[in-house]
């Protein structure tokens, strides 16, 4: 059976963040990282994102709001609910989705859209 995972982007009141990877087991099972608890009952702001069932060329998950990159071409990870599909957004109106399109098998994963957003300037 595949593994659900899930990135939690939690939002300090002070600005900084902290990043939790975490499991469907270990959520089911309660033995979450440590520290996830105290952000959750802090308050904090947060957003929960998907892993997409898949891993760069180094063997790093693949989740929503990576920033990948495969030759020339730079690209947002989301999910696009109109297809039910994960894919890359290139910019404007110009997606790619995982299965027709994009082999995230040949790209890397250079950053996210939350820790790494000057990665996302030259695209502006």
């Amino acid at each position: 059976m595949r593994e659900i995972k899930f990135r939690y982007i939690f939002t300090n009141t002070d600005g900084t963040l902290k990043l939790f990877h975490t499991t469907l087991r270990q959520i089911e099972e309660q033995s979450l990282p440590i520290g996830f608890t105290n952000c959750l009952t802090n308050g904090e702001e947060f957003e929960r994102v998907l892993f997409t069932g898949v891993k760069d060329k180094n063997g790093k998950d693949i989740f929503e709001g990576d920033i990948l990159i495969d030759g020339g071409n730079k690209g947002i990870v989301e999910y696009f609910s109109k297809i039910g599909l994960f894919g890359i957004n290139l910019g404007g109106n110009s997606i790619c989705n995982f299965q027709e399109d994009f082999l995230p098998t040949d790209c890397e994963v250079i950053g996210n859209i939350y820790e790494n957003p000057e990665l996302l300037e030259a695209k502006k």
